[in-house]
């Protein structure tokens, strides 16, 4: 199979990368091969209200990336946030707005105004929704490999009804998300285990700031259930089994005047001690849960807990990977022919991420992303051929056995407080694991090699990325740098 453009990822990055290439008069294929994270996205952050600004957003998302964001992509984003509100409203999405017509803005943490726009509680999703009846059928093609012919990205081998498949392509957009499924606990897909990391890495692509992940602070200890942030803005407090609001030294302007990465060392060390740590919402209006967020309101209750009566019992989980495929402002990499976009890719965010901006980014850079391959697939008058060799092996596996026990060292060595012991034995335990058999026998056994290839490989690139960082920064916090 040919095509101009081919998009890998099937959320909000590629289908709105997608969109894009195919208004632009190219060819497109996007393929799908699992889990996402877009559909849990309820909105994203444009300098659209009152006291707002670019030159606020930007300030914002500098002074939270810690210094290590690229100022280049930082003023992508904050400069072209208020067009995509208009674009997504052209598509027929239909933003809360006050009654006075003014958009209905949430407030998320690291951002200094309220600036979240918003269809409800579920704009990814309604996005998708809409989008996927304008484009092409989604293929279900499990990539494998980038295809690469003299130092040129052209395609992709991979899984396609139970067979290898080739796809060549002019152009490659890489927009399949992050790697939070490494850990046993995420507020994402288990699926997600770094695939794009992985993949992008053996075709030669530069990666970055690959030690910096997010991880949700108020996500619910004994059920799959995250919390947003925005609550702590608007009131909430979080609170020991003593009651106390431990956190208020390092925040007295309240908890929602913290990051979410202060927050996250901040719980993980109360917990750590032994405590219990609880997110109190009881105290703010009922309006604000039940109407605001209707969406999280909805989900607790079908776990029978009413959030405006009883606290929530917390302990962070993985959410965001922060680093990844070096980009420019157009998306475009060091690789000729292969772009990046959404979670895959980093240097956006630094060394931690205000919220709302995962939306921004995957909105926007999507749509700059089929921009950009498309233009440059436009320059190339043929693809090459690309030869590629897959592994072979039979060897007896059981591979939920030994992803298991990759998501135990990754869990002891990647959770939001590290230490230099931890993250060496982590990285002796994964070239360990590097030795380990092979099975490729059956078109099932080569998927699972791939994501037991492709986790394996990104946790090492984390771990390796870790021990480089000195000193305390955003999400990553180093135990022997903070007591």
């Amino acid at each position: 199979m040919d095509v101009d453009v081919l998009i890998l990822g099937a959320g909000v990055t590629g289908l709105r990368a997608a969109e894009q290439a195919i208004q632009a008069g190219v060819s497109v294929a996007v393929c799908s091969s699992g889990g996402m994270a877009s559909p849990f996205v309820i909105g994203f952050n444009a300098p659209v209200g009152p006291g707002d600004s670019t030159e606020l957003f930007l300030q914002d998302i500098l002074e939270n990336s810690a210094g290590i964001g690229r100022k280049e992509l930082a003023d992508t984003l904050a400069s072209g946030a208020e067009s995509c509100v208009h674009d997504l409203e052209q598509t027929g999405i239909r933003f809360d707005r006050t009654p006075d017509g003014h958009y209905h803005l949430l407030r998320p943490l690291g951002c200094s105004v309220p600036r979240l726009v918003h269809c409800g509680n579920i704009t990814a999703k309604r996005y998708m929704e809409t989008a996927v009846g304008r484009l092409p059928k989604i293929l279900d093609f499990h990539a494998l490999e980038l295809l690469k012919q003299d130092g040129v990205i052209c395609g992709a081998v991979g899984i396609r009804d139970g067979q290898i498949e080739v796809i060549r392509a002019k152009a490659v957009v890489l927009a399949v998300g992050g790697g939070g499924g490494l850990f046993t606990r995420t507020t994402y897909s288990r699926d997600c285990v770094g695939n794009g990391y992985a993949m992008a890495a053996r075709a030669g692509a530069q990666l970055r700031d690959m030690e910096f992940i997010q991880f949700e602070p108020c996500h619910s200890k004994n059920y799959p259930l995250g919390i947003s942030t925005t609550f702590l803005e608007k009131g909430g407090k979080i609170v020991n089994s003593r009651g106390e609001r431990f956190l208020l030294p390092i925040a007295p302007g309240g908890e929602g005047s913290l990051s979410k990465a202060a927050l996250a060392q901040g719980v993980a060390r109360e917990l750590a001690k032994g405590e219990h740590v609880w997110l109190d919402l009881r105290d703010l209006p009922k309006e604000v849960i039940q109407v605001d967020h209707a969406l999280y309101d909805q989900r607790f209750r079908k776990f029978g807990i009413d959030l405006t009566t009883t606290p929530v019992e917390i302990a962070p989980v993985a959410h965001t990977f922060l680093g990844g495929v070096d980009i420019a402002s157009d998306c475009s990499t060091a690789l000729p022919g292969l772009f990046a976009a959404g979670e895959v890719a980093g240097g956006l965010h630094g060394a931690n991420r205000i919220g709302g901006n995962a939306g921004t980014e995957i909105f926007l850079f999507g749509a700059i992303a089929g921009n950009s391959a498309a233009a440059y697939a436009k320059t190339v008058k043929s693809i090459p051929d690309a030869t590629f060799t897959l592994p072979v092996g039979d060897a007896a596996v059981n591979h939920s056995e030994r992803m298991a026990r990759l998501r135990v060292v990754v869990d002891s060595s990647l959770f939001v407080v590290r230490s230099e012991t931890r993250l060496r034995n982590a990285l002796a335990a994964l070239e360990e694991m590097e030795r380990e058999p092979v099975c490729t026998n059956t078109m099932e056994a080569l998927r699972q090699h791939y994501e037991w290839e492709n986790a394996l490989q990104t946790a090492k690139l984390v771990v390796q990325a870790s021990l480089k960082r000195t000193g305390t920064l955003g999400v990553f916090c180093r135990e022997d740098k903070v007591r």
